[in-house]
């Protein structure tokens, strides 16, 4: 892959994304449900949903980044499943793993089903300790889902918004999704709030 194969589009602009979404020279469109770099900017679902429809058209594969987004960050298991859309392939790492280094695709049975042996692979792929330390990770997020408190939830999903409350007027702006949230400060009028992360961690212990 060459610098020259890899084209950007302006993110939410599905215009920008359909001037550049061709049959027969586009392989695959890769996008954040919700953006975490630069803050936290989710997509709007008119946006994913046409990225959709245009990458069916073209015959191109639509890859959901869920590195940041993903395992419950936003609330729901997946960040792409506020929208509606399903992706052919999905990326996953950060917390997969309980901060062991790893990272992962999760991909459709078509998309599989093109892909031998030896086509994906790495020298340390599949290591036992990481793997087995991904799926105790996964197991504990279903089964914290499944066992939640309702009552401890909702108090849950109003912490970001008491955590913008004392912000203000040191905070000049948000974003959402409500479990996944991005304060845009001030830095020259932030160290009162320093202290705001423990006792919002101590808040959601069970």
């Amino acid at each position: 892959m060459t610098a020259q194969s890899v084209v950007s589009a302006e993110y939410g602009d599905l215009e920008s994304a359909a001037r550049v979404i061709q049959a027969g020279r586009t392989a695959a469109v890769f996008v954040e449900p919700v953006q975490g770099e630069g803050g936290v900017f989710p997509a709007q679902t008119e946006f994913l949903q046409g990225l959709r429809q245009l990458c069916d058209d073209a015959g191109a594969l639509l890859v959901f980044d869920e590195v940041q987004c993903g395992l419950g960050r936003t609330g729901k298991l997946w960040g792409h499943e506020h929208y509606g859309v399903s992706p052919d392939v999905m990326t996953l790492a950060k917390p997969l793993a309980g901060g062991l280094p790893i990272g992962a695709i999760l991909m459709t049975e078509d998309v599989a089903s093109s892909i031998l042996p030896g086509d994906h692979g790495s020298t340390f792929a599949g290591g036992p300790l990481v793997t087995h330390a991904a799926i105790a990770v996964f197991d504990r997020v279903q089964s914290c889902r499944r066992s939640a408190d309702p009552g401890r939830m909702a108090q849950a999903r109003r912490l970001p918004t008491e955590l913008q409350a004392q912000c203000r007027p040191r905070a000049h702006g948000t974003s959402s999704p409500p479990a996944h949230r991005a304060l845009s400060a001030d830095p020259g009028r932030m160290a009162q709030a320093f202290r705001l992360p423990t006792e919002l961690q101590a808040q959601c212990r069970p």
